[in-house]
This record gives structure tokens, sequence and C-alpha cells, in this order.
């Protein structure tokens, strides 16, 4: 090879090195004012500020409590030690103060306050916020972590840590189950049984119960609350055994940019979905008048459920709120799913064709007169709301269904990971989380500038909007204005207007604590930094290959090693 052709593979060369790193550096673009670490066991940190924990008690298996917090029950819980639960969080209000607190707004229009629209009964008595089972953790992500690292979590503005026993010598600085200090090394002898014995030097926990895979957490520490805690069972769907693996689906977590009762307002409103999440789980085009109608409830029911209603009247959902923050739809396809299968993809109508023929799901090949009225084709959306600070929240989120859960061809282990679920669910919640965010202020804003009824700026004339009216109506009436929070918290101090990007951000929100997506992402960064290193291998043949079929190959491959890695940015940030 002669100096020109030397010049000309270096030119070559340069180029394509070009092509590479513009590529990367585009990529860089969308999430490049994030900072996160990867620590020595294999988490994942952002650099951003977390509260303060302190080790906890020695309890089994998973418990919770406040740090920091001084209480007597810390030092003499033996009344919480046969239930396996632990002591409770000091009680941050009086659950029965009508106003509890609240941050809610107040006000319906006339139409927004009928009883017999909204299916909501009138009720005195005040519901207890602190006397209730709230979810905090999904179990399989809280397992996966260390157990010797504990795990700090929001309720009801109060911060909290969740930590497991461990096998070993446990936690030197609190060691028994009721939060009792049971050692103080810089302590002289003479001192250290006063000392280790202060209600000071007791940490205040709480009860816990793991119920269909979330660790739930009981926020009263009062005497009689620890005891209510042994009676009252977390709000779980009625007569839906979601242990028992027959339903499939996984549990889903986020952290949300806007309140509360925001969170609920949206799940109960099924009229919304073809709007704000067109292209995604809905189209404009479903969007129809929605005549929702409500069920009468059992006398000591909370919430409301509305009669079976849908799109395109197809009457097949029942939307049900039930608190303090479980909103689920029971869909039943069991007359609808034929008529929903000729209009999908000729692949996905082949696989329930092949079900029926080849009896593959009993309750998809049953028709008629052969199906037993237990065999119902049901799908779940289940939603929980939990009040984690003001305009913060927490969702959880599942969709269990008893039917198409057999493929033909692919076993249900080889199909979507569970770290691809999520990022499906990603972008069902990017779709209004903005707009939501912005809504609540304008309200408190409103509310703050003298408007009597702030919640009159929207209009809602409609049957589709009876749901959020039933909300409303029970959140200010029977909830008091919304949940009482920790002492010191303003209810109204929602923050300033974040930037679309700090709420959609993905890895704060969501991936920095799924064990899933937090492996997606090392994997991923793993194989992008392979496909770098491919990358320019190609790229280096590419430029000393003789001109033609070869070196557009390399090319081609070079530019497919460089685009592996595109998972990881949207675990980060939507795009």
């Amino acid at each position: 090879m002669g100096r020109s052709g030397a010049l000309s593979v270096l030119k070559q060369l340069r180029l394509w090195t070009l092509v590479v790193l513009a590529l990367f550096y585009r990529d860089s673009q969308n999430h490049c004012c994030l900072a996160y670490s990867i620590s020595p066991r294999g988490g994942i940190k952002a650099q951003t500020s977390r509260p303060r924990t302190l080790p906890g008690t020695r309890v089994s298996p998973w418990h919770a409590a406040t740090p920091g917090v001084r209480g007597r029950k810390g030092c003499d819980g033996a009344a919480r030690k046969e239930s396996g639960h632990v002591g409770g969080l000091r009680s941050t209000a009086a659950a029965s103060a009508p106003g509890g607190g609240g941050g809610g707004q107040a006000g319906l229009d006339e139409r927004q306050g009928d009883e017999e629209k909204t299916g909501v009964r009138d009720q005195e008595a005040a519901f207890e916020w602190t006397r209730q089972w709230y979810p905090v953790v999904v179990m399989r992500d809280l397992e996966a972590r260390d157990p010797r690292q504990p795990y700090p979590v929001k309720l009801l503005g109060e911060s909290l840590v969740v930590w497991k026993d461990p096998k070993d010598d446990g936690w030197k600085a609190f060691t028994d189950k009721d939060g009792k200090c049971g050692s103080i090394p810089q302590a002289t002898p003479d001192a250290r049984d006063t000392a280790q014995n202060s209600n000071r030097a007791c940490a205040t926990v709480l009860p816990t119960k793991v119920v269909q895979g979330k660790l739930w957490v009981w926020p009263d520490s009062s005497p009689e609350g620890v005891k209510a805690s042994e009676t009252v069972a977390p709000v779980v769907v009625p007569n839906l055994d979601l242990d028992n693996g027959d339903w499939g689906s996984n549990w889903y977590a986020r952290d949300l940019a806007y309140g509360f009762d925001t969170l609920v307002e949206n799940l109960v409103d099924p009229a919304h979905i073809p709007f704000a999440h067109h292209g995604v789980i809905g189209q404009r085009a479903q969007g129809s008048p929605m005549a929702i109608q409500m069920e009468e409830l059992a006398p000591g029911k909370e919430g409301f459920l509305t009669k079976p209603t849908g799109y395109s009247g197809r009457d097949m959902m029942r939307v049900s709120f039930r608190p303090p923050g479980l909103v689920y739809y029971e869909n039943d396809y069991t007359e609808v799913l034929p008529f929903i299968a000729k209009s999908l993809p000729p692949p996905l109508r082949a696989a329930f064709w092949a079900m029926k023929k080849f009896n593959l799901d009993k309750r998809v090949a049953m028709e008629g007169t052969d199906r037993d009225p237990s065999d119902r084709c049901l799908f779940y959306f289940i939603g929980y709301a939990v009040p984690t600070s003001p305009g913060r929240c927490r969702i959880f989120t599942r969709s269990p269904r008893n039917f198409f859960l057999q493929h033909p061809v692919i076993p249900r282990r080889w199909r979507n990971s569970l770290a691809k679920e999520h990022l499906a669910q990603h972008k069902v919640l990017d779709g209004d989380s903005t707009a939501l965010h912005v809504q609540e202020r304008f309200l408190i804003n409103a509310g703050q500038q003298g408007v009597k009824q702030p919640e009159r700026t929207f209009y809602m004339p409609t049957q589709a909007d009876v749901t959020i009216r039933a909300f409303r109506k029970w959140y200010n009436s029977r909830g008091g204005g919304g949940p009482p929070w920790a002492q010191g918290v303003d209810p109204s101090d929602l923050g300033p207007v974040l930037p679309r990007e700090e709420i959609l951000d993905r890895m704060v929100a969501h991936t920095k604590d799924c064990s899933a997506c937090g492996k997606a992402y090392r994997v991923s960064g793993r194989v992008k930094k392979a496909a770098v290193g491919g990358a320019l291998l190609f790229l280096t043949g590419a430029a000393v290959a003789p001109r033609g079929v070869l070196a557009l190959k390399l090319a081609a491959g070079a530019l497919a090693n460089a685009g592996v890695g595109g998972v990881q940015p949207q675990l980060l940030l939507y795009r």
C-alpha cells in the first residue's frame, strides 16, 4: 500500500470514528443532566439527597421505623411481641379531627354533591387515616437488596426506614424487636444502664405485614392503634387471590411528582384514557359517552363501586375505590373476547385460534353453555395510591388476568422481561404526569388566591365524571379533606413547578429501587461498552477493506453494534 493508500485508510477511519462519537454524543444528551453511580455491591445510587437512616431493631423478618424518633413505645412494647408485628409510629395527628390536616380541596358544585349520583353516603365519623395499612415497597425488590442496608421510604410525610434482621450479630445499636437500645459503647459502665433504658435511646418501630407481594406499614403507634393493627386487614381486591399463581403479572412501583388525591382522581377516571394515553393504551377514536352509574354499597363498606360500563356500549368494566388508596378495574371479557379477537393482528389472531382449537386455555376455548359461571375471562387493573408527602405519592400497579396465560409457541419464562414490562408502564404514566403535576398546583394556587371552591375551575357535567365526583365527595367529607401529615409538614407546600425532565426522571422514580430494571441498567451498560469496542473493530475493518460489499457490511455492523445499548437511556429518562 502506497502513501496515498495509507492516507485514504486513515481518512476513512477518522470519518467513521467521528460518526460513532456523534451517535454516542446524541445519546448522551438525553440524560446528561443525571448523575448516578454503581455501588461496589452492584446497587445503583442516585446523586440526590436521601433521608438519614439509623440502624433499627432486631425484628423478623422485615420492619419499618422512624429514624431519630424518641418514643416510650420503643422501650416497653411487650404488647407487640406475640403477633410478629413490631411497635408503632407515634400518631402524627388526631385521626378523628374533621380537618385532618388535609391539603385536599373543598367544595363541589350542586351536581357533584348529589349523593344519588355519586353513590357515596354522608357519614359523620371521620376516616382514620393513620389506622390503615399502606404498601410501601414490593417484596421482590426488597429481598434483592443487601439486608444490611436500611431502605428509606416516606409515608404521610414521615421519613421511615425498612430493614431485615441480619442472620449474624445484627445491628449494634438496637437488638430487641421492640426498639430497645441494646448497647452504647461510648457510655461508662456506671451510666450505661440509665442511658440504654432512656426513652431517648429507643427507636419507634411500626407494625408490618407482607401481603400479596408487598410490605405494608401501619402508621399508628398508640396502644389502641397497635391493637387495632392486629384486627384490621390490608385492603385488597375482594375474591382475588394473587398469591396462587393463576393470575400472572407482577407488581410495578414508581414515585410520582403529584399528590395522592390527584393520583386517585386520575385512576378512577376511565374516560380520560383514550385521550391522555392515545397510542399507548387507548385511541382517541374510542372516546364516547360513558353513562357510569353507581352500585349501592353494603352497610359498613367504604368507597364506591360502579355498575358495569365501558366504551362503545360494551358494558364489561366495573370501577371501584376502596380507601385509603385502592382503585381497581374488573373487566369481564367472557362475552366480548371473540369479537375482540377479530380485530387483532394476524399473529395474535392465529394464537387465539390455536388456543381454542387445541384447548390450550380452557377459559378461551369454552363457549356458550359449555362455560361454567366461575370460568369467566377476567382482566384486572389494580392500583394503590400511597401518600408519601404533599405533592408526592407512590403508585403500585398490577394487571392480572386468568386467560391467555398459555402461549402455543413461546413459554412464559421466555417472553418479555420484567424490565420491558416496566418500560411499557412508564409510557402510560408519562402520558399525563406533567399535566397532573401542574394541575394540582393550579388548584392550590386558586385556593390561596381566595377562590372559595377551587374545584369549580374544572367543569365536570357528564355521567363520565361521576367517579371523580364520588371520590371528591368522599375525600372532602368522610376523608376530612385529606390525610394528617407528620408534624411540621405544610400540606399546602407542594414546591415549585418542576421541569419536565425531573418529573419524568425514571432513575430516581423507579430504576434505582427496582431489582429488574436495576439489573437491566447494569447489563445494558456493559453491553454498551462492549458495543463501542465492537464498533471500533468493525470500523477499522471497514477502513482497510477493499471497496465494495464487504466494506458496506462491516460499516453496517459497526452502526448496529453502536446502537445495541439503546435500552439503557429508557431506564433513565422519558424519551
